[in-house]
C-alpha cells in the first residue's frame, strides 16, 4: 500500500465485560503494537495485537489495528478478517468499515468496496477517506471498462494503459496484475509477461490465473 494506515486510539465497544485486569493488560499490549506500527515493524505489532484481543476479544477496535498492520503485510485476506469482526462488534466503527473497503478494492471488486465506503459516510458524511477512495473505485470501474473494450478490439497496447490505471488505484491488487500479465501475453511482450508471472507465482504458487498467463505465454512462444 502507498499509504499508511493510521492507528486509531478508540475505546473498546463498550459491551465489552471483560475484567478490568483484564482489560488493562490488553491496553498495554495495545500501545506496545502500536509503537511497534510506528516503527514499521508490522509483524511485531500484529504479534502484540494479538495478545491484547487474547486479553479482551470483545475490543473492536484491537481488531481493527491488527487488520491494519496486516494490510501493511500486504496480508488482504486475514486483514478482512479482523475488518469484519471489527464491524460485527462496534456497528459503528468507522475505520473497520474502510478497511474492509480497502481489501476489496485490492482483491478487484471496487464495487463491493463502494458499499462499505458508503456505510462511512452514513455514519460519516464528511469523512475525507471514504470520499476520496470511493472516488478511486470509480475510476477503476471506469478503467476496466476500457480494458475491455480496447482488448475487444485488439488493442492490446491501450488495454496495457488502462490496466496500469487500474494497477496505479490499486497496486498490490493480484487480480488486476494477472490482467497485465495476459495482456502482456497478447501484446507478445512474453519476456515482461514471464517475470510477472513469475513474481505472482513467488506470493502463490496456486494462482490458477497466473498459471495460465504464464501458460499462454509458452504457447504464444511457439506458434
Amino acid at each position: 500500500m502507498d499509504e499508511a494506515v493510521e492507528v486509531e486510539k478508540m475505546e473498546c465497544d463498550s459491551t465489552s465485560h471483560e475484567p478490568e485486569d483484564s482489560e488493562k493488560t490488553a491496553e498495554g499490549f495495545k500501545q506496545q503494537g502500536n509503537l511497534a506500527y510506528k516503527e514499521n515493524d508490522y509483524k511485531k505489532a500484529c504479534a502484540l495485537y494479538t495478545r491484547a484481543i487474547e486479553a479482551d476479544p470483545k475490543c473492536a477496535s484491537y481488531y481493527g489495528n491488527r487488520s491494519a498492520a496486516l494490510m501493511m503485510l500486504g496480508d488482504y485476506r486475514h486483514a478482512l478478517e479482523d475488518s469484519t469482526t471489527s464491524t460485527r462488534l462496534n456497528e459503528n466503527f468507522t475505520k473497520g468499515y474502510l478497511r474492509t473497503a480497502k481489501c476489496h478494492m485490492m482483491f478487484g471488486n471496487p464495487q463491493l468496496s463502494i458499499t462499505f465506503y458508503e456505510k462511512v459516510l452514513n455514519l460519516q458524511p464528511k469523512n475525507q477517506q471514504a470520499l476520496a477512495e470511493i472516488m478511486q473505485c470509480h475510476n477503476i470501474i471506469n478503467f476496466m471498462a476500457n480494458v475491455e473494450k480496447y482488448c475487444h478490439a485488439g488493442d492490446f497496447r491501450s488495454a496495457l494503459f488502462w490496466i496500469e490505471r487500474c494497477l496505479g488505484e490499486a497496486p498490490d491488487c493480484v487480480k488486476y496484475k494477472t490482467r497485465k500479465a495476459e495482456l502482456l501475453v497478447l501484446a507478445r511482450r512474453f519476456d515482461e509477461a514471464q517475470i510477472l508471472c513469475n513474481e505472482l507465482l513467488m506470493k502463490d504458487k496456486n494462482n490458477a490465473d497466473a498459471l495460465y498467463a504464464r501458460a499462454m505465454c509458452f504457447y504464444y512462444q511457439d506458434i
